[in-house]
């Protein structure tokens, strides 16, 4: 399971600005340099955004950054998994915050939080369930 992390949606915001600053900079003719700059960003943030995500597989949450694992921790290390603040309860785009017994924070945004939540009920019987 591919999960995104907790602001994914500002890297494609960002790299859109930039994409429409680019043409509109090109229309207008203002500044040329300022062109292959903001598309270079633009693509920057395009790869940030499409190699940055958590797997969730084999009973392990592994977070990677430009595909490099940066921070992963099992399922029987889970202690408490609840919606964020923010949020306080359930549903689509719910911002997740799974907390480790070491005290490490994971903060995840699933696209359906259901069938995640789920899995990790299977998998993570200890692990308490704020809901």
């Amino acid at each position: 399971m591919l999960i995104r992390a907790k602001y994914h949606w500002s890297a494609l915001l960002n790299a859109g600005f930039m994409l429409v600053a680019a043409d509109w900079t090109e229309r207008t003719k203002s500044d040329h340099f300022m062109v292959p700059f903001y598309i270079g960003v633009a693509s920057f943030m395009l790869l940030f955004w499409s190699t940055t995500y958590t797997t969730f597989s084999n009973g392990v949450l592994t977070s990677r950054v430009f595909l490099i694992p940066f921070g992963r921790f099992a399922v029987g290390e889970i202690e408490r998994v609840q919606p964020h603040k923010n949020n306080g309860k359930w549903g689509n785009g719910t911002v997740v915050v799974i907390w480790s017994k070491s005290g490490r924070k994971l903060t995840l945004q699933p696209n359906d939080p259901e069938p995640f939540l789920s899995m990790l009920r299977q998998q993570a019987p200890q692990a308490e369930f704020l809901l």
